[in-house]
């Protein structure tokens, strides 16, 4: 069943999350829905799924705030990670494991610093926010990532002081649920698997239009 032509999401599901700024997509990742609700949004990214990225004239992937044209890559990462995404919320937190097999290991935390999710005939619209969190697997400790980039956004303009409050506000108060074993993070996703029977996810026709 197409996801846009459906009112919910169901476990399964192939979904488009878009990174939008400034009215250009600026990034977009398939992946699959593990749960969906009021609450929050589970999703699952197989290795090899579909992700389209800033890229050069030579479609090799970069990183830039300016987007001048989108290549395809495949995901291969973290082991197929997965996201919970708290909906109304400022972040989303990433279970990270160490490699793809049945004795994965939870390598790291990694809190993803974003506006809201928006829903989209596609799945869901947001703003990366460039700040992000490092926790690691034990709670104990955690780290700002990429604090030079953010403040350079920030400095240019790019990220509104206001805005940049609320950023650091968020990571700030998730780092500290984690310490304190909140939700996701006391989870046992290294427990969990996906059903065998859910498909790699696809990048739906047109999603790179606004």
């Amino acid at each position: 069943m197409p996801v846009e032509d459906a009112e919910r999401f169901v476990p399964g599901d192939s979904v488009a999350l878009r990174d939008v700024r400034g009215g250009v997509v600026r990034a977009v990742s398939a992946a699959v829905v593990v749960e969906y609700s009021q609450e929050r949004l589970v999703t699952w990214i197989p290795l090899g799924s579909p992700l389209l990225l800033p890229g050069d004239a030579n479609g090799q992937p970069v990183k830039t705030e300016r987007v001048d044209r989108l290549t395809e890559v495949s995901w291969n990462s973290w082991g197929g990670p997965v996201f919970v995404w708290p909906q109304g919320d400022w972040h989303s937190v990433r279970a990270s494991w160490s490699d793809a097999g049945a004795d994965r290991s939870l390598d790291h935390w990694y809190v993803n610093l974003h506006t809201p999710l928006r829903r989209t005939s596609f799945g869901f619209d947001l703003e990366d926010l460039i700040l992000d969190v490092i926790v690691t697997p034990d709670r104990r400790s955690w780290s700002w990532k990429d604090e030079a980039e953010f403040d350079a956004a920030c400095a240019d303009g790019i990220i509104e002081p206001d805005l940049a409050k609320v950023v650091r506000d968020t990571g700030t108060r998730v780092a500290a649920d984690a310490q304190r074993g909140a939700e996701p993070f006391t989870e046992p996703w290294e427990m969990w698997r996906p059903d065998p029977s859910w498909q790699l996810p696809s990048l739906p026709p047109g999603c790179t239009t606004l």
